[in-house]
């Protein structure tokens, strides 16, 4: 009886695992089929009519890549009487405070810096940044990333073209020659972007990632906000976003790079950390799978 219990077992994982395998690699050849087969969308250099942005950096001891980034988000092709650059501090061990407050001091028009004395996670960090935010599109970047100077305004341009509450752009490491974990990291990104675009192809749920996305803020207020008490935010946020009948647009051709892991300590701790914060969300969702 046992020994019929484990073969039948041993059937259904195969059985659930090649599912799986099959159901990402159709996804993942429609994908590429729509990338290989589109051009990427032209855009003016006149702006017109294009709402205030709010981007959204989360900062913890990020001392080190902050100059990077700011110096990528200050070259970018937006109007800056339109744009609001919102450092929020989170608790940072590091001189990432001071160095937030330099560049405020640089650029007092442009520039926001938000402390907080008590890390408590990146969630309740958009929430209190959201409080202080003005704009209608709310651009959540990580304090590790490079920003391509088309980047909000591609974003911008989808929102304001389709009936969506989010657009989810693709990142890729920006250090995927280090070593070859950064480039099989690098590979798994080009994969899952790719996969993305299949879903996005056959209208699929797509999910937001963390970083380069962009959210309307007038639906992240009809599902109550960021949620402080979540461990993912940006999936926790999606399924909100699935339960409201509210879609969430992938746009391949808006791209930044970040930081991959370079050590296996490091990989292991993200992936332990994502794994865990997404299963702990889908058991709370539940009541969407049906969606």
């Amino acid at each position: 009886m046992l020994e019929m219990f484990l073969e039948m077992l041993v059937i259904v994982i195969f059985i659930m695992i090649s599912s799986w395998i099959i159901y990402n690699a159709v996804l993942f050849f429609i994908g590429l089929s729509s990338k290989l087969g589109e051009k990427q969308v032209r855009l003016s250099e006149e702006v017109i009519n294009e709402p205030k942005v709010s981007i959204i950096i989360p900062v913890k001891n990020g001392e080190k890549v902050l100059p990077r980034l700011m110096d990528s988000l200050l070259k970018i092709n937006y109007p800056p009487e339109k744009m609001e650059i919102i450092l929020i501090e989170d608790g940072s061990i590091d001189k990432s405070y001071e160095l937030c407050l330099s560049y405020a001091e640089k650029h007092p028009d442009l520039i926001k810096v938000i402390h907080l004395d008590v890390s408590k996670g990146k969630p309740d960090a958009l929430a209190h940044a959201t409080k202080h935010a003005c704009g209608d599109v709310l651009a959540i970047f990580d304090v590790d990333s490079v920003i391509k100077l088309d980047t909000v305004r591609r974003a911008v341009k989808y929102l304001g073209s389709f009936d969506i509450a989010a657009v989810q752009g693709r990142t890729t490491s920006i250090n995927a020659d280090y070593n070859l974990l950064t480039r099989l990291i690098f590979i798994e990104e080009l994969w899952y972007s790719i996969v993305l675009e299949g879903r996005r192809v056959v209208g699929l749920f797509v999910p937001l990632t963390g970083s380069c996305m962009f959210i309307k803020r007038e639906y992240l207020e009809k599902v109550g906000g960021w949620n402080p008490d979540s461990l993912v935010e940006d999936m926790e946020l999606s399924i909100r976003f699935l339960s409201k009948g509210f879609k969430i647009l992938y746009a391949y051709d808006i791209e930044t790079q970040q930081e991959a892991p370079s050590s296996l300590r490091d990989f292991y701790k993200q992936r332990k950390r994502w794994y865990r914060e997404f299963i702990e969300t889908l058991v709370n969702a539940v009541k969407h799978f049906k969606n």
